[in-house]
């Protein structure tokens, strides 16, 4: 349970100074962290499902490729009812949870630029996010890519979590 309240409160504290980081970027931070742009306002409801995410890919990690015989021989009848040891540690996240954050901030980047100029091209937002994330990946990018922005300096992101060779190879073309 220890593990669980660090990983929430770990993914919690990253996407929190997101929100903040994009509000201080607009110049409209609210009073408790909320982030106020145009008519939408991020709350704890847009949040909440990063965090679920975020945990759930830590707990599931040990054992995504493991048959069922293999995880219960390993954490009994029961399966995987806590963190367990990867990447040198109990708890982490993984690529899934990287590219997950790094897409978040592609689509609030996408908000912003669309509300202040009238029009953003989503996908383009979110593949320049990704971009960045490759870059953390210790990857270059066959595009100029800038590395502005709060995320891609938050050095806990810049571990390679197995990313897979698909993902990899398309955006590196």
């Amino acid at each position: 349970a220890e593990h669980r309240a660090q990983a929430f409160g770990a993914v919690h504290a990253v996407l929190q100074r997101q929100h903040q980081g994009v509000g201080r970027q607009v110049g409209l931070q609210l009073p408790g962290g909320g982030l106020q742009v145009g008519g939408f306002h991020a709350q704890q409801h847009h949040v909440h499902p990063l965090h679920g995410g975020g945990v759930g890919d830590a707990l599931g990690d040990p054992v995504e490729f493991l048959e069922w015989s293999a995880i219960e021989a390993k954490f009994g009848p029961q399966g995987i009812v806590d963190f367990a040891p990867a990447f040198g540690t109990t708890g982490a996240i993984t690529d899934d949870t990287q590219m997950m954050l790094f897409t978040a901030e592609g689509l609030l980047r996408s908000y912003v630029c669309g509300s202040s100029r009238g029009t953003c091209h989503v996908p383009s937002a979110i593949h320049h996010a990704l971009l960045r994330w490759l870059i953390t990946q210790d990857y270059s990018a066959a595009i100029p890519v800038s590395r502005d922005g709060w995320l891609i300096e938050q050095r806990a992101l810049w571990s390679r979590r197995a990313p897979g060779t698909t993902c990899l190879g398309a955006l590196k073309a």
